[in-house]
C-alpha cells in the first residue's frame, strides 16, 4: 500500500512515534558517546534508522531526511520524536539539502545516512565531505548493534529491535575535513570515512558481545 496523502503522512507519524517510545521503554541502551556531541556530521547506516532515532530522543538535533517517497513518513516520526529535520539528499546532488544544512550554522550536530536512500551499504559521497568541508565540521560515524531485531528484505537490511532487545551505540573515530579539497581528495576522504563507519560497526558488536 502506497501512502501518499498528507493526512495518512500524519497518522503513521503519530502512530511510529508512539510505537517507538512504546518499544524504547523496553529496550536496554548502552549509548557510548556525549550527551551533547560536538557540531559535526553525524553518519550512521541507513538501517539504523530505529536504533539511532531512539538513542537521542528529545534533544533537537537536526536529521536530514531524503526527499523519496517514504522520507514524508520518516519526517512526520522523527518530528515527534524530538529532531529537527533537514529534507532533501545531502549525497545525491540535493542542493536544497545542502543549502539547508549551510543555513543551520556550525553550531549544529546533524545527523545522515550516508547511505540513503538507495544504497549500497555503507558507501559515501564525496558531496558529503564537501558539506563538512564547507561547515568547518569533522565527520563522526556512529555503529550500532542490537542484540534482537526484525530486519526488512530490504537492500539496507533496515532494523526494528524487538521487545526488551540490547542496543549498542558506539563512536567512531571522528574523520578531520580539511577546506579546499580537490575532487580525487574528497572521494579518497569519503573512503576514509566508509572505512571509520565499518570500524564502529565492528566496535558495536565487540561492546555488545561482551554486554
Amino acid at each position: 500500500m502506497k501512502f501518499r496523502k498528507p493526512w495518512q503522512h500524519r497518522l503513521l507519524g503519530r502512530v511510529g512515534n508512539l510505537v517507538l517510545r512504546g518499544l524504547a521503554l523496553t529496550w536496554r541502551q548502552r549509548v557510548l558517546l556525549p550527551r551533547q556531541p560536538e557540531p559535526g556530521l553525524y553518519v550512521f547506516l541507513h538501517g539504523n534508522i530505529v536504533p539511532a532515532a531512539v538513542s537521542h530522543l528529545d534533544r533537537g538535533h537536526s536529521v536530514v531526511i531524503s526527499t523519496h517517497r517514504d522520507g514524508e513518513i520518516i519526517g512526520q516520526i522523527a518530528t515527534r520524536l524530538g529532531y529537527r529535520t533537514i529534507r532533501g539528499s545531502s549525497t545525491r546532488g540535493g542542493a536544497g539539502a545542502v543549502r539547508a544544512i549551510l543555513r543551520a550554522g556550525p553550531d549544529h550536530a546533524v545527523a545522515v545516512t550516508p547511505d540513503g536512500p538507495r544504497g549500497p551499504i555503507g558507501k559515501v559521497e564525496p558531496t558529503l565531505v564537501g558539506i563538512a568541508a564547507r561547515m568547518g565540521w569533522r565527520i563522526h560515524p556512529l555503529g550500532f548493534a542490537v542484540s534482537r531485531a526484525w530486519r526488512a528484505r530490504s537492500w539496507d537490511r533496515f532494523l526494528v529491535p524487538l521487545p526488551f532487545a540490547r542496543i549498542v551505540c558506539v563512536a567512531g573515530e571522528p574523520v578531520a575535513v580539511p577546506q579546499g579539497l580537490s575532487r580525487d581528495e574528497s572521494e579518497a576522504l569519503a573512503g576514509v570515512v566508509a572505512r571509520s563507519l565499518a570500524d564502529a560497526e565492528e566496535a558495536a558488536e565487540r561492546t555488545l558481545a561482551a554486554w
